[in-house]
C-alpha cells in the first residue's frame, strides 16, 4: 500500500490522529529520528539499508552498513555515524556522519566548523550530511562542510523502497509524508486557524512558530516573484520565528551619531517590528535617540499605523531592543506586501528614521 500525502487540512488532521508511532514518539524530537534511523540504516536490522544509502548518497559500491548514534567527532557528538563496507575504491571501509535537525539550527557556532575540520583531516570519512526533517529545512543556517538534505529529497529517494521495507521504515517514511503536508498546507491552516477554534497542534505543528516558518518560506518566495531584490533570512528567534533583511545593504539603517548601532525591520511571528542592533557603550545616547525616534514617528502617523511602541524613557541596554511593532496577517500575501512597503516607506530609510539617523 503506497503512502498518500494528505491533500487537505482535514485529511492531515485525520492522519495525525490515526497514531503514527513516529508522531506519537515526537516527530519534532531529534532523539526519535535517531532511534528510527539507526535501525533503518543498519544492514543487520534492515535488509534494504544498503539500497537506501546508495540512493541517498548516489554510490553503488556499498555492501553493508552499521549505523551508530552519539559518536564523538572532535569535541562534539554526531547524531548518527554510519560505518560502510564498500566493494571498491581506495578505502573499503568508510564513515558517513549525519546530524539531525528538526526545528532547530546548529548547537552553537563551533559545532559544524569543528566537525568539518576533523572530518577533512581523515581519509576514511565521507562529507557529512544534515537531515533537515522539520522547519530547519526553510531556515537559513551555516552547516560548514556538511550538506543539508531536506525531507523532500529523502522522501523522493526512499519512496521507491517503501513496499520492500520493514514496518518501522514504513512508519518513518509515512511520518515524513505528514511533514510534507504540513509544509504545503501551512497557508490554508494559517487562514483556517484564524477563523475557527481549530488549533495548529491538531495538525501536527509542534508550535505556532513552526507553522510561521513555513508561512515565511512561502511569503519569501512570493516577494521574490513580485520583484523584491532584498534577501530575507529565516531563523529561530528563541521565542518566535524570525524573518529579516540579511545585510545592512538590504535595509539595515546606520545612525551617524551612534557608533555600533543599526535599526532594521523584521517579522516576529505575526508582528512586523522595528528593532535596533545595539552595541553602543553609551546606553543613555541610545535611549535619547530612541525617544526622539518614537516622538517623530507618532507625529507622522496619519493612518494610525503604529500599534505597539516602547514608551519614551528607560535605558536601552539589551542587544536587540524593539522600538515598534505592527500586527500583520498573512492570510493575503499581497496585502502584507503592500502594508510592509507602506510602513518602510513612511518610517524607513527614506522616511522618519532616515532623517533622524542623519542628524
Amino acid at each position: 500500500m503506497a503512502i498518500n500525502i494528505p491533500k487537505t487540512p482535514e485529511e492531515l488532521c485525520e492522519y495525525e490522529w490515526k497514531g503514527n508511532p513516529v508522531v506519537i514518539a515526537g516527530y519534532g524530537r531529534e532523539s526519535t529520528h535517531k532511534g528510527y534511523l539507526s535501525w533503518i540504516l543498519t544492514s543487520g536490522l534492515n535488509p534494504i539499508a544498503s539500497d537506501l544509502l546508495k540512493a541517498l548518497i548516489d554510490r553503488e559500491d556499498i555492501k553493508s552498513t552499521n549505523c551508530f548514534y552519539e559518536q564523538r567527532i572532535a569535541s562534539h557528538k554526531i547524531d548518527l555515524l554510519i560505518e560502510i563496507e564498500c566493494s571498491s575504491g581506495q578505502y573499503n571501509k568508510l564513515k558517513l556522519p549525519i546530524e539531525l535537525k528538526a526545528d532547530s539550527g546548529p548547537s552553537g557556532d563551533t559545532q559544524f566548523p569543528d566537525m568539518t575540520k576533523h572530518i577533512s583531516a581523515q581519509n576514511d570519512y565521507l562529507p557529512g550530511r544534515v537531515f533537515c526533517l522539520g522547519s530547519s529545512s526553510v531556515q537559513d543556517h551555516e552547516y560548514g562542510g556538511f550538506t543539508a538534505v531536506t525531507v523532500e529529497e529523502i522522501y523522493r529517494k526512499w519512496l521507491p523502497y517503501y513496499e520492500k521495507g520493514p514496518n518501522y521504515f514504513k512508519d518513518w517514511l509515512a511520518a515524513l509524508s505528514l511533514e510534507l503536508a504540513r509544509k504545503s498546507l501551512a497557508q490554508q491552516l494559517y487562514n483556517q486557524t484564524k477563523q475557527s477554534e481549530n488549533k495548529f497542534y491538531d495538525y501536527g505543528y509542534r508550535s505556532y512558530k513552526h507553522l510561521m516558518y513555513y508561512i515565511y518560506s512561502n511569503f519569501r518566495e512570493y516577494l521574490k516573484q513580485n520583484g523584491s531584490i532584498n534577501k530575507w533570512l529565516i531563523y529561530d528567534g528563541g521565542y518566535n520565528a524570525v524573518m529579516n533583511h540579511s545585510t545592512p545593504i538590504d535595509g539595515w539603517g546606520n545612525i551617524e551619531s551612534l557608533k555600533n548601532v543599526n535599526w532594521f525591520f523584521e517579522f516576529n511571528d505575526d508582528d512586523f517590528c522595528l528593532k535596533l542592533h545595539q552595541g553602543s557603550n553609551d546606553p543613555s545616547a541610545v535611549t535619547k535617540w530612541v525617544g526622539n525616534c518614537i516622538e517623530q514617528m507618532n507625529k507622522v502617523d496619519p493612518n494610525n499605523m503604529l500599534k505597539t511602541v516602547f514608551k519614551k524613557g528607560g535605558s536601552y541596554k539589551s542587544l536587540w531592543p524593539k522600538i515598534a511593532a505592527w500586527k500583520v496577517s498573512f492570510e493575503n500575501f499581497k496585502i502584507v506586501h503592500n502594508r510592509i512597503t507602506e510602513i518602510m516607506n513612511l518610517f524607513g530609510q527614506n522616511g522618519v528614521l532616515g532623517e533622524i539617523s542623519k542628524a
